[in-house]
């Protein structure tokens, strides 16, 4: 390893003489810069209670102004009205009043293609001999057309069983509401 020479510290001299630009030598005999010294804290502190007393007399006003224009039945300018109650910009504003009490009913959209002349679009028509049961599709080639080719899944022996009596599904309902029946 290589000798490395230290510098010392470099702490101003408490001779006032020899101190640097904007260091300050203290009541109690230290130097330190400006801004923490007595004078120093007395400035900074000074700066942010006039911030902060800006910005709590421009929300006052504000507001107060905000108020006034209401009561003169004026619409608060966009700055402060953020200030305002709800309540107080629906009195002079009906963009903010309360929504009216009354209930629309609801009608259902219209049929998608009986609108217009024109006809549905074009429908995808699977192969001949094709199921969901049997989703690999490779039907052997002495499968005619409308028989169902022979795999693992068969249904149910018998006929369906009939639909309960009296009760309609609401799908059904709706369609049949819809198409006017």
């Amino acid at each position: 390893m290589e000798n490395i020479n230290l510098l010392p510290r470099q702490n101003p001299p408490d001779n006032p003489d020899t101190i640097p630009d904007g260091w300050v030598v203290d009541d109690d005999g230290v130097a330190r810069p400006w801004w923490y010294s007595r004078e120093g804290y007395i400035v900074k502190w000074s700066v942010f209670f006039g911030i902060v007393f800006l910005v709590g007399l421009y929300l006052l006003l504000g507001y107060l102004h905000a108020k006034a224009r209401v009561r003169k039945g004026l619409v608060p300018l966009y700055y402060h009205r953020w200030l305002v109650s709800k309540s107080e910009l629906a009195s002079v504003d009906p963009l903010y009043a309360y929504p009216q009490s009354t209930f629309r009913p609801y009608y259902p959209p219209p049929p998608q293609y009986s609108m217009y002349p024109v006809a549905p679009p074009p429908v995808y028509e699977p192969p001949a001999g094709a199921t969901k049961t049997d989703p690999s599709q490779s039907f052997p080639a002495d499968v005619e057309a409308g028989q169902r080719p022979v795999s693992g899944f068969a249904p149910p022996p018998g006929p369906p069983p009939p639909p309960a009596a009296g009760r309609q599904g609401a799908v059904a309902k709706l369609l049949s509401r819809v198409r006017g029946r």
